[in-house]
């Protein structure tokens, strides 16, 4: 601003400007207020304080509902394991059911239920089949492990047979060591009323490891385990650690929560005193039940990472509101200090007067503003500013008639190389200058800002006929150095074409066609092809002229590539415009001259 520029040369101390207003800046009934800085401090806290309970309360919400996904995520995955271990219990309940109603037990005819049960064998899951008298012996035993005669069933196997006659009903038994396979095992006992006979006793004995299976399809996500415990509480199975941990007591937490409540989800020490998190649903068929736990440390880190983002978040537009607000008041009042201070330079034997606002900054910029409308010599400043655009002018002059006259003596030198004689080069140099001039005509209505390529085409070809010539094309503007480049390339054409080319015969014509390649990678390219149809046959000329060197070299080194065919239907030339030499879209100042640029600029601040 003026009074900013004004104060940087003749700013004075602030002992001066305390003796030009009697002695203090600040005058004699101002109230004093708030300054902008402070009050929009108080907004940016204002805006900070809901900011801060609202992303307090977000965080909250969305840490709860990250810890009640993954909740939900281990209790589906529990759910889903016992459902199938209940579905293989279920499995063996039915085979052991149906082999406890074969009529060869009703008989006592054990060679013929041995043949039967075999035959259920695959079925049963590498389970095998043992039945025993009301009193404990063994009377068939299929175990495929089993090499020594077992006449009698242990007291542990004994409880289950009594409460299985007892209850009428089928037991399911808690994990325990088999007395000769030394594997853990787990029985169904089905009972079998007979008849007027007494009552058999059917067990289907399984290996605990039958149920690993179930773990590895599940496909528990890293840090997961699974186990598998039975009424009092021992492993049956384990997802990790198996033949370590079975039959032996799950923790003491997983064996209260199962105490507890058929189904919920705890926290407690695991049975290596690694703090977890764990789900538990129990069997609807026995009392075993299935737990899925995970280290604490694992699930809680979704849900720190989804609270430290969050917080961070609420934490950055916290800082971005207070910074934004520093940023603005120093934007304010910076400049309304500044204005006051260079003011004040100018009026050091003037008086202050204006009417208070309230607001510190804006009281001293009034007064700024309004002495300084008094005393401004805008004469000065619009001599300096003339002065300043005459030097521009004179130096985009120079650079433009260095370019000019650079591209005049290369015609002319191109032009005298291939001239037989003067007056032939008289006659070309001047057409050339004149194809030349009109790109001129067109940059200079442009304010040297380019030229449209179909404003372009329709200057330097409509001295050829136009009627003859199909242009097509999209919109697209040209730079101004490319302007000239392709004024030139259009001129040697249409003046090959009108002597030697489809332009020189009634039936012939040409088209002009130019094309936007766009690419992923940048900005896109233009592609111009001059094709001739219907004119003489072309043959290659054997000497290459100012038309060849402008068409092949110019554009090559100034434009990007060129090519020309001489094809049995006619010329063909095309060439490939770099993305740099084209104005797209918001870049038409690119190539305005410096003065018209700062002539806007001015009139723009002014």
């Amino acid at each position: 601003m003026r009074g900013s520029r004004l104060a940087d040369h003749r700013r004075p101390d602030r002992a001066c400007l305390r003796a030009a207003g009697g002695g203090s800046k600040t005058l004699p009934g101002r109230t004093r207020g708030w300054s902008i800085r402070h009050r929009l401090m108080l907004v940016a806290a204002g805006v900070a304080l809901p900011l801060m309970l609202l992303s307090a309360g977000i965080i909250w919400q969305l840490t709860a509902n990250e810890r009640e996904n993954r909740r939900e995520a281990i209790l589906y995955a529990t759910r889903t394991l016992m459902n199938a271990v209940d579905a293989m219990l279920n499995k063996q309940i039915a085979l052991g059911e149906t082999l406890a109603s074969s009529p060869a037990l009703q008989a006592d005819d054990f060679e013929t239920f041995r043949a039967e049960a075999e035959r259920a064998a695959p079925g049963l899951s590498g389970a095998w089949v043992v039945v025993s008298d009301a009193d404990g012996n063994i009377l068939l035993n299929l175990s495929p492990a089993t090499t020594q005669t077992i006449r009698r069933r242990t007291a542990a196997g004994m409880d289950l047979q009594k409460r299985a006659l007892a209850a009428g009903k089928v037991q399911i038994s808690d994990v325990f060591l088999g007395t000769v396979t030394k594997i853990a095992l787990i029985v169904v006992e089905v009972p079998v009323p007979r008849t007027g006979r007494p009552p058999l006793a059917l067990s289907v004995a399984m290996d605990a490891r039958i149920f690993l299976p179930l773990f590895e399809t599940w496909n528990l996500p890293d840090g997961w385990l699974a186990g598998l415990i039975d009424g009092k509480g021992n492993f049956i199975a384990r997802s990790r650690d198996h033949d370590r941990t079975v039959g032996t007591p799950a923790s003491e937490g997983f064996r209260n929560a199962v105490r507890t409540s058929r189904e919920g989800w705890n926290e407690f020490p695991s049975v290596d005193g690694e703090p977890i998190a764990n789900a538990h649903v129990t069997s609807r068929l026995s009392s075993w039940a299935m737990g899925v736990a995970v280290d604490q440390a694992r699930f809680e880190a979704p849900v720190l990472r989804t609270l430290t983002t969050a917080t961070l978040a609420g934490i950055a537009a916290i800082v971005a509101s207070v910074l934004l607000a520093l940023w603005a008041a120093r934007r304010i009042a910076n400049p309304i200090e500044e204005i006051e201070t260079g003011t004040h330079a100018l009026l050091l034997r003037q008086e202050v007067t204006f009417e208070p606002t309230g607001v510190p900054e804006v009281d001293r910029a009034l007064d700024a503003f309004n002495a300084t409308a008094k005393v401004l010599q805008r004469h000065e400043q619009e001599r300096d500013e003339r002065e300043q655009h005459i030097r521009i002018i004179m130096r985009e002059l120079s650079h433009r008639s260095k370019n000019l006259l650079a591209i005049v003596m290369a015609i002319a030198r191109q032009t005298a190389r291939n001239s037989p004689s003067f007056s032939e080069f008289e006659r070309r140099f001047n057409s050339r200058i004149q194809a030349l001039a009109s790109a001129h005509d067109l940059l200079v209505e442009q304010q040297w800002g380019g030229a449209t390529m179909e404003g372009l085409a329709h200057a330097q070809l409509s001295a050829f006929g136009l009627e003859k010539i199909a242009m097509r094309g999209e919109p697209v503007k040209l730079r101004a150095e490319t302007t000239q480049n392709v004024a030139l390339a259009l001129h040697e054409l249409g003046t090959n074409a009108s002597k030697y080319g489809a332009l020189s015969v009634p039936e012939g014509r040409v088209e002009l066609d130019w094309v936007l390649e766009r690419t992923e990678e940048g900005p896109p390219s233009l592609r111009l092809t001059w094709r001739e149809i219907g004119g003489p046959k072309v043959q290659p000329p054997e000497d290459r002229g100012f038309g060849c060197f402008v068409l092949e070299r110019v554009t090559v080194n100034a434009l990007g590539e060129g090519r020309i065919e001489f094809d049995e239907d006619g010329l063909v030339w095309t060439c490939t415009v770099r993305p740099e030499h084209l104005i797209g879209a918001g870049e038409d100042a690119a190539d305005t001259p410096a003065y018209l640029a700062d002539a806007q600029a001015k009139r723009r601040a002014s």
